[in-house]
Formats: C-alpha cells, structure tokens, sequence
C-alpha cells in the first residue's frame, strides 16, 4: 500500500504543483508516515489553488501534522472552526456613540431637544 501512496504522490506533486524536483517530492512522500494519501493531496491541491508552491504545502501539512489532522473531515471541521473565528474578529465594532444611540433605542429613551 506504501507503494502505490508513493506513487500517487508522485502523480499528485506533478499534477498540483507542475514539480518534478525530487527532493521535495521525496520530503512529500515522508508525510505518508503520520498522514494518509488523501490528506497530502488535499494539502497538494490547496497549494496549487492559492498559486503556492512545496513551502506552502509543507507549512500546510506539518499544520496537519501537528494539530492530528489526520482525515478530511477533521480538517474540514478544522477550517470551518477557523473560519468561524476569523469572521467574529473582523466583526465591526461599535463605537461608544453607535453604542449609546443603540442602548437609547433599546431603552426607549428619547434625545432632549
């Protein structure tokens, strides 16, 4: 099974990333040790899509690595939970005054003229 994962790393590393340099095709094939095939590829295709190349991926994968990202579904789990996270710091925060007119309407507290 090793085998045919080398080989389709190979396939995937030329496919995604347009590299037939061997050495980082050989660091790829040494994730197959803590991640299975369809995770390095997913790295792989990610990669590709954001224009990256091998740095981008290895970031990726020991990310993976390191967080026991170990199927595509936890990573999906994983992106989601960050992307969650992402969208609640780029909130809009409401100014003191946005606050105040917010808290008077809430409140029913009409402005003196």
């Amino acid at each position: 099974m090793y085998d045919v994962d080398v080989e389709k790393i190979n396939n995937a590393f030329l496919e995604t990333l347009g590299s037939t340099n061997l050495n980082n095709i050989k660091e790829c094939t040494e994730y197959l040790k803590e991640l299975p095939f369809e995770v390095i590829e997913h790295a792989l295709k990610k990669t590709a899509r954001k224009g990256a190349k091998w740095d981008y991926a290895v970031t990726i994968l020991d990310s993976y690595v390191d967080k026991k990202l170990n199927t595509l579904k936890k990573i999906q789990a994983d992106e989601i939970e960050f992307k969650n996270k992402t969208n609640k710091n780029t909130e809009k925060q409401e100014t003191k005054e946005e606050r105040i007119e917010r808290l008077k309407k809430e409140w029913g507290i009409e402005d003196e003229a």
